[in-house]
């Protein structure tokens, strides 16, 4: 209930317009809506921001293409990777439970000034199929 209002009636968790609009020349492989999305830090530290152990849930989205990874958070984009970048192999991708696409990875890969891992866990209908998308 809470997610389907977040979701359909604020409009949280949505793929931007713009990008969607962007993305679809390079050919959508899977776009997920209004999805669950639990964020962990472990040992974070960025500007303003230390949590020795805190795990998030929120509503948010991903999008595969043929080209690149994105995920957004409400609305707000957080990964946006093209598959083949050095950058994307440096997460590590698998599958929690068949319903959960997990990125897991060190925080300096968001930027220099961040430190500690991370984890993003994505429920989706069916996280296995995803996965075979990526290059690993």
């Amino acid at each position: 209930m809470v997610r389907f209002v977040l979701h359909r009636i604020l409009g949280l968790g949505k793929i931007p317009a713009a990008d969607r609009q962007a993305l679809e020349p390079e050919g959508i492989e899977v776009a997920e809506e209004g999805i669950w999305v639990s964020i962990t830090y472990k040992n974070y530290r960025a500007p303003g921001k230390v949590f020795l152990n805190r795990k998030r849930w929120v509503v948010g989205s991903l999008v595969v293409t043929k080209h690149r990874f994105l995920a957004y958070i409400f609305s707000r984009r957080i990964f946006n990777l093209p598959l083949s970048d050095a950058n994307f192999a440096k997460w590590k991708v698998f599958v929690e439970d068949g319903q959960r696409l997990c990125l897991s990875g060190d925080a300096s890969n968001l930027g220099p000034n961040h430190s500690g891992n991370l984890e993003f866990r994505f429920t989706i209908a069916d996280a296995g199929k995803l996965v075979r998308l990526f290059p690993l």
